[in-house]
């Protein structure tokens, strides 16, 4: 915690640190967990934007330029890997390693799993998102999974190479100032109702990497 408190004003520090301890002495419990309860929130969520964007958390306090409202200032690819703080309402289960060592995530337990972020639209986008292979992953299961980009569907293609895959088009948008979100419904089971297995969760796909770039 260190190197965060010194990125704070002490003298705001203390103030802050005053209030709290008045709420404590008050009985003030609800309010004490419901202000680190959205600490936490910011927090995750912010974690998850830098590591979509690269971005480092200093660029936060630069004055807004004309870069960023036209968009030129946002990136034009992404890689956003399992092992990345993705948002726990997001669709995704805990982060795991296969035996290579691969780090995934199960979807789950809903149907959809998404991803925010900002990001360049001034032209068309290729994004893949690839898996772990899996006794279910197969063609028909795949053809039945859907990809909508800022709630609008947009046709899919698959691949059941050495790492599954779905590819998509993130289409060009007059303004890069809104975030893109992609949002991507698919088939689930729970492994204790088919396989007879102790795991009660729900699961998805074994997610392992989102990335976008340019269209080729």
């Amino acid at each position: 915690m260190d190197h965060f408190e010194k990125m704070i004003d002490p003298k705001k520090l203390k103030e802050r640190q005053g209030e709290i301890l008045r709420l404590i002495k008050n009985g003030g419990g609800d309010e004490i967990s419901k202000l680190l309860a959205i600490l936490s929130l910011v927090a995750e969520k912010t974690l998850y934007e830098c590591e979509v964007n690269r971005k480092s958390i200093d660029f936060v306090g630069i004055p807004i330029a004309k870069e960023i409202f036209d968009g030129s200032a946002l990136l034009s690819e992404v890689k956003l890997s399992a092992d990345a703080p993705l948002p726990r309402d997001s669709g995704f289960h805990d982060l795991e390693h296969d035996p290579r060592g691969v780090p995934f995530r199960w979807t789950g337990p809903s149907k959809d799993f998404s991803f925010e972020f900002g990001m360049d639209r001034s032209d068309s986008r290729l994004a893949l998102i690839s898996m772990l292979k899996s006794g279910r992953i197969n063609g028909s299961y795949l053809e039945r999974i859907r990809v909508f980009v800022d709630g609008r569907p947009v046709p899919c293609s698959f691949s059941l190479g050495r790492m599954p895959s779905i590819e998509f088009e993130i289409p060009k948008r007059n303004s890069s100032m809104a975030s893109t979100t992609i949002s991507v419904e698919c088939d689930v089971w729970s492994p204790s109702q088919e396989d007879g297995s102790e795991d009660q969760r729900t699961l998805g796909i074994p997610f392992v990497e989102l990335s976008i770039g340019p269209l080729v």
